[in-house]
């Protein structure tokens, strides 16, 4: 909102002037606390990172555009999750792993079938995803193309082409795997930000979207007080796959 907009409601509410100067400074210190929590220093490991993206409206230049900001979830040693920042643009981990959200996979598949098969085709390509070993999800793959490619030729072409990036998760042991095939947690998150965002046309600069954003994440973060379901026993296997990536002392509280 404009500091006019502000102070207007600020007035209306508590029936008291607000002086324009008064509202001005105290976002301005909103912002330099997103500048502090943008530039603290974050662990040196996070075994799982989830990242996704919300399109904001931000007006640049007299037209508003549609700008993304990236947002990410690192889930601790600890097991904890935790919002590691906001960016205009994307970070590059050179050492990541990248596995795709198999859930929004299936949705993709299921755009091409008929109401009437979706039940069928859902089912068949859960043999895919569920299967023991990557070398067995692509048995099942060619298993589902052979069925169906003949009415949706598209699926199982979706599913080769971006097969490098589904089938990381193959790798890990059934601990690790119900934690990373998805992106949940972050859907959530985002799911819960774009209420906050939707009541506004467009914002005047990325910054006025930031500090919105970053005061709703801090009064969502406060709900994360549990650690991830079985988390000592997937970082014993983070600790084997990933060797002297992961302390010793990994989860140590």
């Amino acid at each position: 909102m404009s500091t006019r907009e502000i102070t207007g409601h600020l007035e209306e509410i508590y029936g008291v002037e607000v002086s324009p100067a008064l509202i001005s400074n105290v976002t301005e210190a909103v912002m330099e606390e997103v500048k502090t929590w943008q530039g603290r220093p974050l662990d040196a490991v996070y075994p799982i990172v989830y990242l996704d993206a919300l399109m904001v409206k931000i007006r640049d230049a007299g037209h508003v555009r549609n700008r993304a900001i990236y947002v990410a979830i690192g889930v601790n040693l600890k097991g904890n999750k935790e919002v590691l920042g906001l960016w205009t643009n994307e970070a590059v981990f050179p050492q990541a792993q990248v596995q795709l959200c198999i859930v929004h996979q299936v949705r993709g598949s299921l755009n091409y079938v008929s109401w009437r098969q979706r039940k069928e085709v859902a089912a068949d390509l859960q043999t895919v995803y569920r299967a023991a070993t990557a070398d067995d999800a692509y048995f099942k793959l060619e298993a589902f193309a052979e069925k169906w490619d003949g009415t949706y030729p598209t699926i199982s072409q979706m599913w080769r082409r971006n097969w490098e990036h589904l089938t990381p998760f193959f790798g890990y042991p059934a601990d690790i795997r119900k934690v990373i095939y998805t992106t949940n947690a972050i859907e959530s998150l985002n799911m819960s930000l774009r209420k906050v965002i939707k009541t506004r046309g467009s914002f005047p600069n990325a910054d006025a979207a930031m500090k919105l954003l970053f005061l709703a994440l801090e009064h969502i973060a406060k709900k994360w007080t549990m650690p991830v379901q079985n988390w000592k026993a997937a970082l014993q296997r983070f600790a084997i796959l990933l060797g002297d990536r992961v302390p010793q002392d990994a989860g140590v509280s």
